[in-house]
């Protein structure tokens, strides 16, 4: 028996397979190339941004429904995957920025986007202690609105304090004649 051997280059085995490839798959269709922009745009927003999650993803389906309706669009919503189906794809993406959560207090280190407000402000007023580590995050105003306030109403809670903490404890000022909102307003944070 005779066998006849032919000795081919990687390469050509390559654009071989590459031409095959491509005569077996058609190419994408103009709708799962709009979905995948769509989750593109979602995951760089995800890394780029502290807006929650859920908020980035309905604003970018937003943007889809807000566009001129045809066959087209309707495709790409159809193809579009559910927030719930991309939940942890998302989350992992975005816990890759942030340094991972630490397993004893000393090692606790507040850095970064953590240490200011959204609008670059200081938020983050005292960080002391090792085994003992209290925290304080507020910012200059809420001090201010503090110093000034008729009323202050304190709170602690146990349940909601992380693993490592005992409790949070929390500073909420009445100012003048009225009640301030309390989220983003005036909240002094005490991990203890």
């Amino acid at each position: 028996m005779l066998f006849l051997l032919k000795i081919i280059k990687k390469e050509e085995i390559i654009v071989t397979f590459l031409r095959n490839a491509i005569s077996l798959h058609t190419l994408p269709d103009h709708a799962s190339v709009n979905s995948r922009k769509i989750l593109e745009s979602v995951r760089s927003r995800c890394i780029s941004e502290s807006t929650p999650i859920p908020s980035i993803y309905d604003e970018e389906i937003t943007k889809l429904r807000d566009a001129p309706w045809d066959a087209q669009t309707l495709e790409t919503a159809q193809k579009l995957p559910t927030f719930e189906s991309k939940r942890s794809a998302l989350y992992r993406t975005r816990q890759k920025l942030y340094p991972g959560i630490p397993n004893t207090r000393p090692r606790i280190q507040v850095e970064g986007k953590c240490r200011q407000t959204p609008s670059r402000e200081p938020f983050l007023q005292a960080d002391d202690g090792d085994i003992n580590k209290l925290l304080i995050f507020t910012t200059a105003e809420n001090l201010r609105q503090l110093c000034i306030a008729d009323t202050v109403y304190c709170d602690g809670t146990f349940f909601t304090a992380p693993p490592m903490f005992d409790s949070i404890f929390t500073i909420h000022a009445f100012v003048g004649t009225a009640m301030f909102l309390i989220i983003n307003k005036i909240i002094l944070m005490f991990y203890v």
